[in-house]
């Protein structure tokens, strides 16, 4: 059950027990490097100097307040509509899991029922 709804700002300096993170178009992977960008006009753009480091901090922030664990939720996209792009999320499905990230156990179940591609969950082992 949900209990609380949180951006970065709310859970600086907080931990909780396990957190749910809504991955989005705004932090990509782009070969080795992440791109942080912002919705303008319908288009993603990429942002440069304190706009990026407010951006990679704001993941920061969310991946690192769980204590027992996380679960990270990747959109799937849509081919229809050219702000959310199906690659870059594949890409970072594929980058998360060379990083360890795991499957859902049941998320087989949730694939089928929602349009969105995959759950995602890291057990810390508290």
């Amino acid at each position: 059950m949900l209990e609380i709804a949180a951006t970065e700002f709310k859970c600086q300096g907080l931990e909780v027990d396990y957190v749910g993170l809504a991955w989005s178009w705004d932090m990509l992977r782009s070969g080795d490097n992440w791109t942080v960008s912002r919705l303008n006009r319908g288009e993603w753009r990429p942002v440069k100097g304190d706009r990026f480091r407010f951006g990679i901090n704001a993941y920061r922030v969310l991946l690192t307040r769980a204590r027992k664990g996380l679960v990270i939720w990747v959109p799937r996209g849509d081919s229809t509509d050219t702000t959310r792009p199906i690659a870059p999320m594949e890409d970072l499905l594929q980058y998360l899991s060379a990083c360890g990230v795991t499957w859902l156990e049941d998320s087989s179940r949730l694939q089928r029922a929602a349009e969105w591609l995959v759950y995602w969950r890291i057990d810390l082992g508290m």
